[in-house]
């Protein structure tokens, strides 16, 4: 039965029943392995090491505990993470960036603490028409530290110093930004998310113009099976240019009941209302409203690569410059194509179970405008070293 809650995502559940089972037969090694699985996967991997440990004090030899502590060690290894992504947006802005960074696990995998460097170059000389803009870049030097206390809550935060150049131009600046939530699990079957973040924004205008926005934001995930997932989300923020935003969203997810591919059907609500219309870049309409069937699907094509598929079919409304008028707007769009392996990948390099790697080609709106898209390219390469 912990076995099944397990899979069922209900992972607080199968702890007291695998705790209570190894209470009536102590050291038995399933009941050990799926003990150590579920306190993991409920993220406290500091819990399901002692276990292991405890169990191979008394019970050497055991090979499935001594490759599951061996699985765990590895997880908590410093790892390296590049990523690089190309933009190419509608109006022939060019956008292409990479990120570095290096996490370290501390306290048996309860505290995560890494820099980041991420470097960005918009290049508006692709741009149609007689005038042509000088380059922009971003530098983003920043810290990342995550910390789990207990098994109810974890905290994410991410700090940055956005250092924005423009070429050829005496625009610089360097505001400071971060990304910070507090997580909440009451049970198996809720998540609550709340947050703040302060950030620039990826578009020309709004970069030339040095505008920042600082918001406050909450998420609520209900879970009442393996196979469906309700949300809710909810931002409420300022701009420095004098305009403030409020957006909300409801999710509802259900996953198809074949096992491959694995395929999920979605329907979700957005809105969103900006106190004035500024057109500063960013997307800013005076009342917005958008409804989209979703669809996602996964497959792996062996044990060492996988593919997904992401589309969705929108209807989106929102208020013209006209009073009282509405523009509606329907599109069919692929979001998301994902390629991504790990594990025996590499194999011929020696470097298996170290190497993560996914590359992604997305088409979606660009600042969830209706009339406008971009495609983006990421690729991502992950490697964790050998020895902590």
């Amino acid at each position: 039965m912990g076995r099944i809650q397990s899979w069922r995502g209900q992972h607080r559940r199968a702890v007291e029943q695998l705790e209570g089972f190894l209470a009536e037969y102590p050291n038995d090694p399933e009941g050990v392995a799926l003990l150590a699985q579920a306190l993991d996967w409920m993220g406290r991997p500091d819990r399901a090491g002692k276990v292991l440990r405890d169990h191979l004090a008394l019970t050497p030899g055991d090979k499935s505990a001594e490759r599951l502590l061996e699985e765990l060690e590895r997880s908590q290894r410093p790892e390296t993470i590049f990523n690089y992504r190309e933009s190419h947006q509608d109006d022939n802005l060019r956008i292409t960036g990479w990120e570095l960074g290096q996490d370290f696990q501390f306290n048996d995998g309860l505290t995560t603490v890494g820099p980041r460097f991420h470097t960005y170059r918009y290049d508006p000389k692709r741009n149609n028409g007689p005038a042509v803009s000088s380059d922009i870049f971003v530098y983003r030097p920043g810290l990342h530290v995550r910390h789990r206390f207990n098994d109810a809550i974890e905290w994410n935060g991410t700090g940055w110093v956005d250092v924005i150049d423009e070429k050829n131009g005496d625009n610089t600046s360097a505001p400071f930004t971060y990304d910070t939530w507090l997580t909440l699990w009451p049970n198996d079957f809720f998540r609550i998310d709340v947050g703040s973040n302060r950030t620039t924004f990826d578009n020309e205008s709004s970069l030339r113009q040095n505008i920042k926005g600082t918001f406050a934001t909450g998420s609520v995930d209900m879970m009442p099976d393996e196979k469906t997932r309700i949300t809710g989300r909810f931002r409420w923020g300022d701009y420095t240019d004098t305009n403030n935003q409020t957006w909300w969203q409801a999710e509802v997810e259900r996953r198809a009941p074949w096992a491959h591919p694995r395929t999920y059907f979605a329907a979700r609500y957005t809105g969103m209302d900006f106190r004035k219309t500024l057109n500063n870049g960013y997307f800013d309409p005076d009342d917005y409203h958008s409804g989209e069937g979703r669809t996602a699907s996964t497959t792996n094509c062996s044990r060492s690569c996988g593919i997904t598929s992401k589309s969705a079919q929108a209807m989106r409304t929102r208020r013209a410059q006209r009073p009282g008028h509405l523009e509606c707007r329907g599109r069919l769009q692929l979001l998301d194509q994902r390629l991504a392996g790990g594990r025996s990948a590499l194999r011929l390099l020696q470097l298996q179970d170290r190497i993560g790697w996914r590359f992604e080609r997305r088409i979606r709106p660009r600042n969830r405008q209706p009339h406008a898209a971009h495609a983006l390219v990421v690729a991502l390469l992950t490697h964790r070293q050998s020895h902590g």
